[in-house]
């Protein structure tokens, strides 16, 4: 019996150490909820759950006061917190107040703020073994809401980069003042590319994560009409200058997923190397694209450097890739632009509602009605109208009577609700379609592109011959060895997929000409406001100029100020098919010119809702870069 006492005396000895310091804790569900007032302020609620392992005693919370990059978000000045509270499943904590010192240690129910140069230190205290707690840490962002100069910006990092662990199944709910127009709500999430962001009916904006790693942020970024409210920071941005920047974040990622999937994919391809003389066919072969593959200098078009007409009727998508050498993608402007070249070449009528629609906010809406004409359309204009087929029309009250349409703004929900066949579209088929169609035109030089593609075989027997490599290793077990060599490999496959991605397809004499008019033509339309003395006399004329120029980058408030002196003929065209009305006078000219201008900004927001959200009922994912918001910071337990 002692001997059995012993043992079992002996076994609690051994274990309890295991019990004494081998401790862990994780943190999930998060619940975080803010209300952002009119005065410009954000009551904010951390609800967070921690499980336990062991012994703990107190848990902490660090939120910056300053935002992460002043460039990014236009303000300099400090975000004021106020109104902390601490509470837990058993109640609320007490405030202490008057202490300095980090290291404070307190009573259990007790909590305390420090206010240091640049963050808030909030830490309470608590006993807890083995189990799970919940605690909601909560305050007020007295001057959350940015004020630029014409709109009004919430830049926050609802979870810092600087907690301890991961934190799992986190919801962020944002509550934006209800009489805010849905419509011209956007937001933007940064962080964590897992997570995504929607706005919701009622005007709350909601993020959520399965689960945001250490060293990971989790930060919102939403724009609103200025004049919704009445206090907030001053700042010195723009909405123009925030979705700039949004755009660049969106288009970084998309290329460091690219990156991130090409590296890989070649690491592997380069492993073969080892095996044989593929390098040395590999390196030959470069070298052969890059002396087909280096553009010749573009001929000088005349002695200004500008022409007053549209060098061709190529479609806008095909120019976009003669200007930039790109055959892998287009822009959202190439879309833009073929959809109102569809209404030029009147495959479609350009359509405003008889009056203004809507509860609250009314505005006028506006319609692409296909015409009954059977015209003939081959490459991306036949892609892009082949594409609004399938996003389908409905039937309405316009023009006085009952008709099919296809209204604008369904496009840009189309592509929000179908993600997916939206990115292929725009990302795949259109400028694989407009490349074809390049090349079929001469514009691109064939020779170089036949070299370019006699370098995808031989990529394939180095994948072929590195997946067999790596079987092998698996096999044997010889991991140092594979680390080694796929370090080496990886370094040069990092070389050659820059080499071939710096490298686009070579322009042929032909298209060096075609590129050298459209730069031509475009420094035109941008220096056209110094020549209004000569307004445009053909509608022809005004269409191409409508077209060209939304796809060469000029703004669509000048091109809807384009002057104009149509003839009577070309007035009745213009009310019929550019949203004009159905007089076809002079008031009917500047209706279509104020509707083209808001048409064209509906449209261009069709191919950018992959990332992000804009609009009540709209969701997108996160997107890298960002940091320039308030809060974040970090925490932990102990």
């Amino acid at each position: 019996m002692k001997k059995i006492a012993f043992l079992v005396g002996l076994v609690l000895i051994l274990v309890s150490p295991i019990g004494t310091w081998a401790k862990s804790y994780s943190v999930g569900p998060v619940d975080i909820k803010a209300k952002v007032n009119y005065d410009g302020s954000m009551e904010v609620s951390e609800q967070r759950v921690y499980s336990f392992s062991g012994s703990y005693s107190y848990a902490y919370e660090k939120i910056n006061k300053y935002s992460g990059d002043s460039f990014l978000s236009g303000r300099s000045e400090k975000y004021r917190l106020s109104n902390f509270s601490v509470c837990d499943d058993q109640g609320c904590y007490k405030q202490n107040f008057g202490i300095s010192n980090e290291d404070t240690r307190l009573e259990m129910g007790s909590f305390f703020v420090i206010e240091e140069a640049s963050y808030y230190y909030v830490k309470w205290f608590y006993s807890a073994e083995d189990s799970s707690r919940t605690f909601k840490v909560s305050y007020t962002v007295d001057n959350a809401v940015t004020l630029q100069s014409d709109t009004a910006e919430l830049y926050w990092k609802f979870i810092g980069d600087k907690w301890e662990i991961e934190q799992k199944n986190v919801g962020i709910s944002v509550q934006l003042p209800k009489t805010i127009d849905g419509t011209k709500i956007k937001a933007w999430g940064h962080g964590d590319l897992s997570a995504s962001v929607a706005i919701e009916e009622g005007n709350t904006v909601v993020m959520s994560s399965k689960r945001v790693d250490k060293g990971i942020m989790m930060e919102g970024r939403v724009v609103m009409p200025k004049d919704s409210f009445y206090g907030g920071a001053l700042g010195s941005s723009n909405l123009a200058t925030i979705e700039k920047q949004e755009n660049a974040f969106i288009q970084q990622t998309i290329q460091n997923k690219g990156w991130k999937s090409a590296e890989t994919l070649l690491g592997v391809i380069l492993t073969l190397l080892l095996g044989g003389g593929l390098i040395w066919e590999l390196i030959r072969s470069i070298r052969i694209f890059f002396r087909y593959g280096k553009d010749k200098e573009l001929p000088k078009v005349n002695l200004s450097g500008r022409i007053w007409e549209a060098p061709s009727n190529t479609s806008p998508a095909q120019v976009e890739q003669i200007i930039s050498g790109d055959s892998n993608k287009l822009t959202t402007k190439a879309f833009t632009a073929t959809v109102l070249n569809l209404v030029h070449k009147k495959v479609y009528r350009l359509v405003r509602s008889d009056k203004k629609e809507g509860v609250i906010f009314k505005k006028y809406e506006y319609y692409l009605i296909k015409t009954e004409d059977n015209l003939i359309m081959d490459g991306a204009e036949k892609a892009v109208a082949d594409f609004l087929e399938n996003i389908g029309t409905n039937k309405v009250i316009v023009e006085g009577k009952e008709q099919r349409v296809l209204k604008l703004e369904r496009i840009s929900k189309w592509c929000k609700q179908n993600n997916s066949s939206a990115r292929s579209f725009f990302m795949t088929k259109l400028p694989k379609v407009a490349f074809s169609k390049n090349l079929e035109e001469g514009f691109f030089d064939r020779e170089s592109h036949g070299m370019k593609s006699k370098l995808a075989p031989k990529l394939a027997m180095v994948i072929l011959f590195a997946l067999i490599f790596m079987i092998r290793i698996e096999v044997s077990g010889i991991w140092v060895i594979f680390a080694i060599v796929n370090g080496v490999l990886s370094l040069t496959s990092i070389l050659i997929t820059s080499v071939l991605t710096f490298f686009g397809e070579r322009l042929s004499d032909k298209g060096l000409e075609e590129k050298a008019g459209w730069l031509a033509f475009k420094k035109h339309l941008e220096e056209y406001k110094q020549t209004k003395d000569y307004p445009i006399d053909s509608i022809i004329l005004w269409e191409k100029y409508l077209v060209y120029g939304t796809l060469l980058g000029v703004s669509t408030k000048a091109l809807s100020q384009l002057p104009v002196n149509f003839s009577e003929s070309d007035k009745q065209m213009m009310a019929a098919y550019w949203a004009g009305g159905r007089s076809g006078g002079m008031g009917s000219i500047s209706t279509s010119l104020n509707s083209v201008n808001a048409a064209i900004s509906s449209l261009s927001s069709s191919t950018s809702s992959s990332y992000g959200a804009s609009g009540v009922g709209s969701s997108g994912g996160f997107s890298g870069g960002g940091g320039g918001g308030g809060g974040g910071g970090g925490g932990g337990a102990g």
